[in-house]
């Protein structure tokens, strides 16, 4: 609780409402940890809780900070599109490989098949011949009578 009479400082720092100590800085979220250290020039002003850095060294840390991501990220996109080159290479080896063992098998059945169908041409070759040689006999015979007929009639 506080007293009426006392200025609302506690060693130099403002009190809330409550009596409890408050920063004059705003209240952030915790900056994430960066790989870079903090700029050689930071003043700190005993009286004030604020951080002054000069515009260009933090424009420079900043930038250095930047390059030193780029550069990291840069690797790390090479190092990830090499596994990944690995890895299409490899699949494409196994498509391949697959793509290989398919038209082999393939043009296995194919020969078996055309084989098949050799064998079918073969045997009907075989009947066709038998019923034409079937077929010119028996007209080659009915001829023979037709033209024995008509000479018995012409004479």
């Amino acid at each position: 609780m506080r007293c009426a009479g006392k200025r609302d400082e506690y060693k130099g720092q403002r009190l809330g409402a409550a009596g409890n100590l408050r920063s004059s800085v705003p209240h952030t979220q915790e900056p994430k940890s960066l790989r870079a250290s903090v700029p050689p020039r930071v003043f700190l002003i005993p009286h004030c809780a604020e951080l002054i850095v000069t515009t260009n060294e933090l424009v420079e840390w900043f930038n250095s900070v930047d390059a030193t991501y780029r550069s990291d990220l840069r690797e790390l996109n090479e190092l990830n599109f090499a596994r990944f080159d690995a890895r299409v290479e490899q699949r494409w080896a196994q498509l391949d490989a697959k793509l290989e063992q398919r038209v082999a098998e393939l043009r296995a059945e194919m020969r078996e098949g055309f084989a098949r169908v050799d064998q079918r041409f073969a045997e009907f070759e075989t009947k066709l011949t038998k019923r034409l040689f079937a077929f010119w006999v028996t007209q080659a015979a009915t001829t023979v009578g037709l033209v024995l007929g008509v000479v018995k009639l012409l004479r």
